[in-house]
């Protein structure tokens, strides 16, 4: 079972650097630095692939 909407601003804001699963294929990505990526992972004609968004 998915874990869609686990996450909202508030934890995301507190979470030190960390992948965390959002569930439905979505990631989220902290970097230490301070950076932040949303990776959303998905097949494609038999390949897997990754799309992100960085913030």
């Amino acid at each position: 079972m998915p874990f869609i909407n686990r996450l909202n601003a508030k934890t995301v804001a507190t979470l030190g650097a960390s992948k965390e699963n959002e569930g439905a294929n979505l990631h989220l990505h902290k970097c230490k630095e301070g950076g932040t990526q949303w990776l959303l992972h998905y097949t494609l004609q038999g390949r897997r692939r990754k799309s992100g968004l960085q913030a």
